[in-house]
């Protein structure tokens, strides 16, 4: 990076954090004996299910999920799948659909908890209010008073 001072007092303050962040970067690499793993891509060569699942999630992670901000990544995601699928079997392609669908499945789970949570909605246990009967008696009394057993008891 340049080391020399800008004119502009805001990009000058955002030289001297990445400066910061950067020097930040490298001294945790050296305290924790870290060294660069990325490789080009074109040297991964997986053969193994893991390795694969590396493999995907090092292309996301470098080149899909950094575009997730622009208004066209739902396009380029749907044009990558289709693509990506296209030599595939249709038993291949619900699978995947099936797989898509659970994830579609989670993250709609994972919303309405979190609205859930946002609006304090809380799940009450039905206490009988409004002659709405809790479901805990064990003899629901009728109006009739007519004891079978004779005894007048009460």
């Amino acid at each position: 990076m340049i080391d020399t001072p800008l004119d502009d007092p805001i990009a000058e303050k955002l030289r001297q954090q990445k400066l910061v962040e950067q020097a930040d970067y490298e001294s945790a690499r050296d305290l924790f004996g870290c060294v660069s793993t990325l490789k080009p891509l074109e040297s991964y060569l997986p053969k193994t299910l893991k390795e694969f699942e590396d493999f995907a999630v090092e292309i996301a992670s470098r080149h899909v999920v950094v575009h997730r901000e622009s208004k066209h990544y739902k396009a380029f995601v749907k044009a990558l799948m289709r693509a990506a699928v296209e030599p595939l079997g249709p038993e291949e392609v619900k699978d995947l659909e099936t797989c898509l669908a659970g994830v579609r499945s989670d993250k709609a789970k994972k919303k309405k908890e979190e609205e859930e949570k946002k609006k304090g909605v809380k799940k009450t246990l039905n206490m009988g209010k409004q002659g709405i009967s809790a479901g805990l008696d064990d003899y629901v009394y009728g109006d009739d008073e007519d004891n079978s057993d004779g005894d007048g008891f009460m």
